[in-house]
């Protein structure tokens, strides 16, 4: 219907002479006032097509943000798998580091034992050894002593 009255204001205007001037202000007054409609109704569809395509902006913001999370949700995961495989990895290798070492040092503390005790067999042949050898140097250092003395007991005897 707008349009039909713009038309037929048109055809008034059209159709009208200058030295009417009283006429022309109705006109104006009318043209003017289909003209606002129009552009009030443009505005309004324009407003209304600007709020659907922020919507229809917004939805497809969040979903690629939805997307882009759910992405970086998966390469973290995958990361943080990668990592505690790597971490278990080498707290194995560790476990096993420490366990050859405590092997090693069970074997050293072993070998530092037998060590020692052959050590002190050593010893114990070494001061038997520089006994015999005191002996035998007090019975030379002696010998001319006792033999005679032994000599005469079994003379005696």
């Amino acid at each position: 219907m707008p349009m039909e009255d713009l038309s037929k204001a048109k055809k008034e205007i059209a159709s009208g002479t200058e030295s009417n001037e009283t006429n022309m202000a109705k006109i104006s007054e009318t043209a003017y006032f289909y003209l606002s409609q129009q552009i009030n109704d443009l505005r309004d569809r324009t407003d209304s097509k600007s709020e659907l395509l922020r919507a229809e902006l917004k939805q497809e913001i969040n979903s690629v943000k939805t997307e882009l999370n759910q992405k970086i949700d998966s390469v973290k995961n995958e990361l943080k798998q990668e990592i505690d495989s790597v971490k278990n990895e080498l707290d194995q290798k560790i476990v096993s580091v420490r366990n050859e070492l405590k092997q090693e040092i069970i074997t050293l503390n072993n070998k530092f034992e037998q060590l020692h005790l052959e050590v002190n067999q050593i010893r114990e042949s070494a001061h038997q050894t520089n006994v015999m050898i005191i002996v035998t140097l007090i019975a030379v250092i002696l010998s001319p002593l006792i033999i005679p003395s032994i000599q005469h007991w079994i003379g005696l005897l």
